[in-house]
């Protein structure tokens, strides 16, 4: 079977053709994911910018018939989304030191509370997770364990722990702003 040009596959996704859409993925998350990477220093950030990519390109498909170099213009929705990522990653980072500047404890009461009850929330939350998604947060998350190690221990494929880690985290973030926690509150206690 010939390859098709990039140019082809576009025409082709633009009609629909997820075989098609499949198949220009996997010609390029390999170069994408170390692209992102690299700007992340993350690889679930990395993998979920990657994921994102990809979900941009085939909701604008119909834009994609009019698109002269392919590789360029994915390589400029990935690079678009991690500089996004990366303005609001330096906020966040902003933010929390200003705070450490200033000595930020939580002495009311009712404020320890509300980390109490969510701290609780969140372990619950994990518990109710499927078994092998839990250990894999887990792993991440408690013993620091890195995409790869957690691969190596578990038996499967380093990807399959990038995007079991996304999946957790994002499910935990669903789960607390259902019980009506803030983003902030959310994104510090998640970071």
């Amino acid at each position: 079977m010939e390859l098709q040009s990039e140019q082809e596959l576009l025409l082709r996704i633009a009609e629909g053709d997820e075989i098609a859409f499949r198949e220009l993925y996997f010609r390029y998350d390999t170069m994408l994911f170390t692209f992102l990477l690299k700007l992340t220093r993350s690889d679930v950030v990395a993998e979920e910018l990657l994921q994102e990519t990809f979900l941009q390109l085939w909701l604008h498909r119909d834009n994609l018939p009019n698109i002269k170099f392919p590789r360029a213009y994915i390589h400029r929705i990935a690079a678009n989304l991690s500089h996004r990522w990366l303005k609001q990653h330096l906020l966040h980072r902003k933010v929390l030191a200003e705070r450490e500047q200033e000595d930020f404890v939580i002495n009311d009461i009712e404020d320890s509370l509300v980390w109490k009850d969510m701290s609780i929330l969140i372990a619950r939350i994990i518990a109710k997770m499927p078994e092998q998604r839990r250990k894999i947060y887990q792993l991440h998350r408690d013993s620091g364990l890195s995409s790869g190690e957690i691969a190596t221990i578990m038996g499967i494929s380093a990807s399959t722990v990038r995007n079991t880690i996304v999946a957790a985290v994002r499910y935990i973030r669903e789960q607390l702003l259902e019980a009506g926690y803030m983003l902030l509150l959310i994104s510090i206690f998640l970071r």
